[in-house]
């Protein structure tokens, strides 16, 4: 009976997720790295976390020669992609995906396990389509239809020390939210409201949709970061010679949120938009 042991893990991070990690992911490898996992017996098994490549204790000597063969190390190549193509509502994306790929490996400096070049990932973990080409980490076919990352491994064998972890981390997006009201009659009694007072929205005015329909805008201000389960409770309410009543108790937040642009003092800037019947 084949007797399973850690080779390394990957642990995926991403500050939106309440758990920590962006679950779900899938990790489909290369030709190359296919048929290493195919001839070694070396198996592939995501997780919540990230993934985890096992070795068979057995074929200790089979990977200690294909190692030989490169310095000492495996290489192994994942294409990764989010099954939720929504990805990049919460997503900090720091990249033109027409033009680059993000690119996370440790082929330079093999003893790194945080394979990002800053705390988050950034503009510098991203290749030209063309060096990713170059590089062998993707086919001129596939580059037709890039993954959303790669991630490439270098890990050494045999390995005396405990299973090496390595570790990206992406960042929540930050952006301001924009609240359009339909069908309010442009009341300039309405207000958004922070149950918590620590976020103002801003009446920025009676809107025209693409559509043609009119609207009432509030903006956040500042910028808000996003999360799966958000602490923040965004209320409508009316002011009126009684006192304030409350319309909408809670406003919806980054799940039915879509992305957009807007020019905000004089820049062009990445909005979040949710639209509220009323």
């Amino acid at each position: 009976m084949a007797s399973y042991q850690p080779l390394c893990r990957l642990n995926v991070r991403h500050r939106y997720f309440s758990s920590g990690y962006w679950a779900g992911l899938h990790y489909r490898p290369n030709e190359a790295t296919a048929r290493l996992l195919h001839n070694s017996d070396v198996l592939l098994r995501p997780s919540p976390q990230g993934l985890g490549l096992f070795f068979d204790a057995d074929k200790h000597a089979l990977l200690s020669l294909l190692a030989q063969e490169q310095q000492g190390y495996l290489h192994f190549c994942f294409h990764v992609s989010a099954p939720n193509r929504d990805f990049e509502t919460y997503t900090q994306v720091p990249w033109q995906r027409e033009q680059a790929l993000l690119v996370f490996s440790n082929h330079q400096q093999a003893e790194q396990s945080t394979l990002t070049h800053s705390e988050y990932v950034s503009t510098q973990d991203a290749l030209p389509l063309n060096d990713a080409i170059a590089q062998g980490l993707l086919s001129p076919l596939e580059a037709r239809r890039p993954p959303d990352f790669v991630v490439a491994l270098s890990v050494p064998y045999p390995n005396q020390q405990a299973a090496p972890e390595f570790e990206i981390h992406f960042d929540t997006r930050c952006a301001y939210w924009h609240y359009y009201l339909l069908n309010s009659m442009q009341r300039p009694s309405l207000q958004v409201l922070d149950s918590d007072e620590h976020i103002q929205f801003v009446d920025c005015g009676p809107q025209t949709l693409s559509n043609g329909s009119p609207a009432q805008l509030f903006r956040s201000q500042p910028p808000i970061e996003l999360y799966e389960r958000s602490p923040l409770r965004f209320q409508l309410r009316e002011l009126n010679d009684n006192g304030p009543k409350t319309l909408i108790k809670r406003l919806p937040v980054a799940s039915q949120a879509r992305l957009g642009l807007a020019q905000i003092d004089g820049a062009q800037e990445v909005v979040l938009e949710c639209f509220v019947n009323y």
